[in-house]
């Protein structure tokens, strides 16, 4: 029979694995960190339980970061929204864009489109990216 502390390390070992790399920041994810604590509990000396204090710390920790993660779920969100949101905006309007050969490019905008979650304004029949724009203004009125 393995001991206590021997199935603890292991599935700290096997939690280390599942982690999730944040820049410079390693966050287990939250089903190692699930998997964690119920070893721990499954594991420990019945004779010497484990603190009210820390089981509360840990069920804390894991409640943070869940919240943190929502966020982070809610900020890509309302990024993307604010992307398509000035895509639309730009529909009808003059823009200035840096084509391929560096050159700058004046045209009117009159469609936008989505790709891999980058959007596409199609220029004069030209499809330009979003973040290639240097400028808008509002289309020339034609003079009858």
């Amino acid at each position: 029979m393995s001991s206590p502390i021997s199935s603890v390390s292991s599935a700290s070992s096997n939690a280390a694995t599942t982690t999730v790399n944040d820049g410079d920041a390693e966050l287990l994810s939250k089903d190692a960190f699930l998997k964690l604590l119920i070893t721990q509990m499954q594991n420990q000396d019945p004779l010497e339980p484990m603190d009210n204090s820390q089981t509360i710390a840990q069920m804390a920790q894991l409640a943070t970061m869940e919240s943190i993660n929502n966020l982070n779920d809610q900020f890509t969100i309302n990024a993307g929204l604010q992307s398509m949101s000035t895509a639309l905006g730009m529909v009808g309007k003059q823009v200035t864009y840096t084509n391929a050969d560096k050159a700058s490019v004046t045209g009117i905008v009159d469609k936008v489109s989505m790709e891999s979650g980058v959007f596409y304004l199609e220029v004069d029949g030209t499809s330009v990216e979003l973040g290639d724009v240097t400028s808008i203004s509002e289309a020339p009125v034609a003079e009858e």
